[in-house]
């Protein structure tokens, strides 16, 4: 169980770092924490990510303490950058860096099986953005429609 929720906390490090690097709003909407934020699908996902993958004890140790290192890595690297824009090559190498470590704890098969999740739950965060007309999507409802002729 605790593996479960090992890996579970991990994967959900990992989308919240993807999906708040591309939609996080100017201001926070709520002063709720980011936990409280993030129930819901993305929990499911995670539950199914850690059934699947079936780390063992070692690994999934493993697996907190690199998803731990990269999230500290991420939020120095935002504090270092404060209002101004974040190095994008300084975050691609940290996303490379975290990829690699993940990698190596991982057999092969696991790493397949936490690459399609993760490309999975981007797929999904892609489709939805241009639902809820976010940045990047066309979005429905956006923009000025001409009255009809008539």
């Amino acid at each position: 169980m605790k593996i479960m929720k090992f890996v579970l906390l991990g994967f959900a490090f990992l989308l919240a770092v993807g999906l708040h690097a591309q939609d996080a709003p100017a201001t926070k909407p709520t002063g709720k924490p980011q936990r409280e934020m993030q129930k819901g699908p993305r929990q499911e996902r995670k539950q199914d990510l850690m059934q699947k993958l079936n780390l063992t004890t070692e690994q999934a140790e493993a697996f907190r303490n690199i998803n731990q290192k990269h999230k500290a890595e991420v939020q120095a690297l935002r504090e270092k950058s404060g209002d101004q824009p974040m190095n994008r090559e300084a975050m691609k190498a940290l996303k490379s860096n975290h990829q690699e470590m993940i990698k190596n704890i991982l057999t092969p098969e696991q790493f397949a099986i936490y690459e399609a999740e993760i490309n999975a739950a981007k797929a999904e965060t892609k489709a939805n953005r241009g639902q809820r007309g976010g940045k990047g999507g066309s979005g429905k409802g956006q923009g000025t429609q001409k009255a009809p002729r008539g």
